[in-house]
């Protein structure tokens, strides 16, 4: 005869009884080595604190140094994105043209018309 003993963990914040290696982040401070919180809790209060107003110039701020900070790293990241999901970019990208179609031609328009306004600006010049 076998027994089988599941590890059950109880949830510091909604009281559930959830399965401790499935259901609860890492924690390496913690004496069993997960959060008290589980995932869905955990979850729930990074989104609350991302979305609370008071917090959100803060991480603004902090996105935009670590992007400063790594600029070669986040455009590698993009185009190696890019580049894995050809179709789906292309796809949206002309969706986003088909219901902004107005916007593009305009903006395509002004685009135009001041490149040609800088050429023949530089040719006036040499």
């Amino acid at each position: 005869m076998t027994i089988i003993i599941e590890k059950f963990k109880v949830c510091s914040v909604c009281r559930g009884l959830r399965d401790t290696e499935a259901d609860y982040n890492r924690d390496n401070r913690a004496g069993d080595g997960r959060r008290s919180q589980c995932r869905v809790c955990d979850a729930a209060y990074g989104r609350a604190y991302r979305n609370d107003p008071d917090n959100c110039d803060a991480i603004r701020f902090r996105r935009r140094v670590y992007y400063q900070d790594n600029r070669d790293y986040e455009a590698a990241l993009g185009k190696a994105w890019r580049e894995d999901n050809r179709d789906y970019d292309l796809a949206r990208k002309k969706a986003w043209r088909e219901d902004n179609r107005e916007y593009a031609l305009a903006y395509a328009k002004a685009y135009r018309e001041d490149k040609s306004r800088k050429a023949s600006k530089k040719r006036t010049q040499t």
